[in-house]
Parts: structure tokens; sequence; C-alpha cells
């Protein structure tokens, strides 16, 4: 359980070092408009790689459905079919990955643009605040990647308890960096704070 939870740490200290070095220290990102450049650049990217590791779940479930249809061939009742599907579900949510965004910021916000953002009482902040929203809906769409990948090792024979768990914490964090604006205006109603 610890050396699990260490490769956990180190996953996500490597991904933030990593984003950090390729949004960060780049000289090209000297202004707001460069560094919204380079947000899209990494949003398609990010698409990119969706599609890669979709394309690689799909492969993955195919190969375990075979070996589960072998084993049932063999009259063997050691394999589980949920290890295939969650994988195949998975990947067809990858593959389908800006669908899957747009439909969970729905079902749970409503039809509010993610883009709508207050306006703030200086124009140096009004500038600046387009790709600090940027970067933190690039991080959600990062975690609810992560999360979906979590899912599909979630149905398999040797799952860890509390797998299903983690991946939905990742997705719902995920879909919140997504709509941060609307989050931040939630706990502004909750807590009595405006923004500006």
């Amino acid at each position: 359980m610890i050396t699990q939870n260490k490769k956990y740490i180190s996953w996500h200290s490597r991904m933030i070092t990593w984003i950090g070095l390729f949004i960060f220290a780049s000289p090209t990102f000297a202004d707001s408009y460069n560094l919204m450049i380079g947000v899209r650049y990494t949003s398609i990217i990010l698409q990119s790689v969706a599609i890669g590791l979709g394309v690689a779940l799909m492969l993955g479930s195919l190969l375990k459905f075979k070996r589960y249809g072998e084993s049932r061939t063999f009259m063997s009742q050691q394999s589980s079919i949920g290890r295939p599907v969650g994988m195949l579900i998975s990947a067809v949510c990858l593959l389908c990955f800006p669908l899957v965004i747009n439909t969970l910021r729905l079902s749970i916000f409503g039809d509010v643009s993610p883009l709508a953002y207050p306006a703030m009482s200086s124009p140096e902040s009004n500038q600046m605040i387009k790709p600090v929203i940027a970067l933190i809906r690039i991080v959600g769409i990062i975690g609810i990647m992560r999360g979906i990948i979590l899912m599909s090792r979630a149905g398999g024979e040797q799952a860890q308890p509390g797998s299903i768990g983690k991946a939905m914490l990742h997705i719902i964090g995920g879909l919140m960096c997504v709509q941060i604006l609307d989050v931040w205006n939630i706990m502004g109603f909750l807590f009595s704070f405006t923004i500006g």
C-alpha cells in the first residue's frame, strides 16, 4: 500500500513538474497572448493524447476479451468480464473526450458558457485572468483523463478497494476545474464573498 501511494505521488509530482516546465519556464510565455497560444497548443496535444490512450485501451480491451473467450472455452471460472468492459467504456470515453467533457459540464452546471468571466476592476488583471483560467482548465482536463484511466482499471479481479472512488474524485475535481468560474461563484454565494 505504501509503495502504491509513493508511485501515485511520484506520478503526480512528475506531471506537475512537466506542466510547469512546459508552460511557465518557457520564455515565450512572457505575456498573456503568448500564454494563451501555448495553452491552445497544449489543449490540442491533450486531445491527441486522449485519442492515443483511447486506442490503446481499445486494443487492450480486445485482447482481454479474447483471453476471456478462450478461458470460457476451456471452462475456467477464474476470469471476469468486468475489466475488459471497463476498459472498453473508458476507451470510448477517451475517443469522444470533448463530447464527454461537454456532457458532464452540461449535466452538472447547466447551459452556461465556460468562457464567461466577470470583468475585473483593473485592465491588467482583466488581461491575465484568461490565461490563468485556461491553465486551471488544462489541469482539470488532465484530471478527467486520469479519472477515466483509473475507472478502466477498477473492474478487474485484482482491483484495489476504493479505486472507483478515486476515479470519481478525479473526474469530479477535473470537472470543477473546467468550470472554475461557476465553482467560484457557488463558493461565493455559500460563503458570502464576491469577485473583484
